[in-house]
């Protein structure tokens, strides 16, 4: 039999099961491109089961010649836990299934550890628009009690469904941290140190976006919602920083204006 490529754009519904906790639900995505898979959920939950400010969770992998892929096992890292995820699954006519394990553990090792086991099922989509793809430019500001307005130039990055949007990190104190610095990522990875939320954009421009950035002694967390046009958008949101376990916090709430430019 012939090999049929299932390239294309996908959505469906996911699930894990956690003892003691009983179900938690999100949205799943997944697209194929020359044969290798990404998956993308809408939501990532913590190791008790809330919805967390971290980054949406996503894996990818290979897809054989039979429809089957596997993605994973993969590490991920936030401040206070880690978790690792495999999963595998195969596509069938204009859909497919996945299954999976998720197993948490609380930092220091050995303090607490769960699993979860997941599923999910997806049906093959229209490509998302393109109406929104392109390259965005404005102005990002954040208002913390005492410390007045925080300003920043702000980029946003639209493709493929996917919206990112950059800006500079700012401190505890306002200040703004050295783009020359390097810090960590959600996943643990080295990373420069600026804000960069991420997110996915749906066919009417609704957006959400999340970060979070680990300096060490402190973890600064981010999310956003916002809507976009065919010009322009803004976003609203708000900026968390806390200092290790149950160290001070502070919040600022944030919002951005962007307008579309040409490619440079």
């Amino acid at each position: 039999m012939a090999w049929v490529s299932v390239d294309g754009y996908y959505r469906g519904s996911w699930e894990c099961e956690q003892s003691g906790i009983g179900m938690l639900r999100t949205e799943l995505r997944m697209l194929v491109r020359d044969d290798r898979v990404h998956m993308g959920l809408a939501r990532r939950f913590e190791i008790d089961g809330r919805a967390t400010k971290l980054s949406p969770e996503g894996a990818s992998g290979i897809v054989g010649a039979d429809g089957a892929f596997r993605m994973g096992p993969n590490r991920l890292y936030s401040r206070d836990e880690t978790v690792e995820t495999s999963y595998a699954g195969r596509f069938s006519g204009a859909g497919g299934t996945i299954t999976g394990t998720q197993v948490w553990t609380r930092l220091p090792a050995g303090h607490n550890s769960v699993s979860r086991t997941c599923k999910g099922t997806f049906v093959k989509v229209e490509p998302p628009l393109k109406l929104f793809d392109g390259d965005y430019k404005g102005t990002l500001e954040c208002e913390q009690s005492g410390d007045g307005i925080v300003r920043t130039s702000l980029v946003v990055g639209v493709r493929d469904g996917g919206v990112f949007a950059s800006a500079s990190l700012f401190d505890f104190d306002g200040h703004e941290k050295s783009r020359r610095g390097m810090t960590r990522d959600a996943e643990g990875d080295p990373r420069a140190t600026i804000e960069v939320a991420k997110g996915s954009v749906g066919a009417d421009g609704a957006f959400r976006l999340a970060d979070t950035v680990d300096i060490g002694d402190a973890t600064f967390n981010s999310v956003y919602t916002g809507t976009l046009s065919r010009t322009g958008g803004a976003m609203t949101g708000t900026h968390t920083w806390t200092q290790g376990p149950g160290g001070n916090s502070v919040s600022r709430a944030c919002k951005g204006t962007f307008v579309k430019v040409e490619p440079q």
